[in-house]
């Protein structure tokens, strides 16, 4: 427990070692990165479903190109956006949330990427919606 302390207080996580108290940060690092615009993209397959999931709700399934914008379906603040595969599918199929920073005019970052494998078909990140 020690070292996680240190390796904490290294990064500026954490101020003094105090239980029961939030670190420093923690707040931003929970609302996630901040997006003015998100999309889904990607390549699905009938063997390899994706279905977008936006704060507990299925927004979009597809089983062949993928790309959707998100911004309809989130609130101002934190979203929960989820990306889940009924399959592996083929070594093509793949799932990638794109973001547009604050400040940015058109150059999306991806922000999370997902190949499914028989043991990995689901992957979440953490979007702080912020609107234009």
């Amino acid at each position: 427990m020690r070292y996680l302390l240190v390796i904490a207080a290294a990064a500026g996580l954490v101020g003094t070692a105090s239980w029961g108290q939030t670190a420093p940060g923690a707040t931003t690092a929970a609302a996630g990165v901040q997006c003015t615009r998100l999309n889904a993209n990607g390549r699905a397959s009938p063997e390899a479903v994706l279905t977008v999931n936006v704060n507990g709700q299925d927004v979009g399934t597809f089983d062949g190109g993928v790309y959707s914008n998100l911004e309809d379906f989130m609130a101002p603040g934190p979203n929960t956006i989820k990306l889940t595969f009924s399959g592996p599918g083929d070594r093509m199929v793949n799932g990638e949330l794109r973001c547009l920073r604050p400040g940015q005019a058109s150059s999306r970052n991806r922000i999370l990427t997902l190949t499914p494998t028989a043991n990995r078909l689901t992957a979440q990140a953490q979007v702080n919606y912020v609107p234009r």
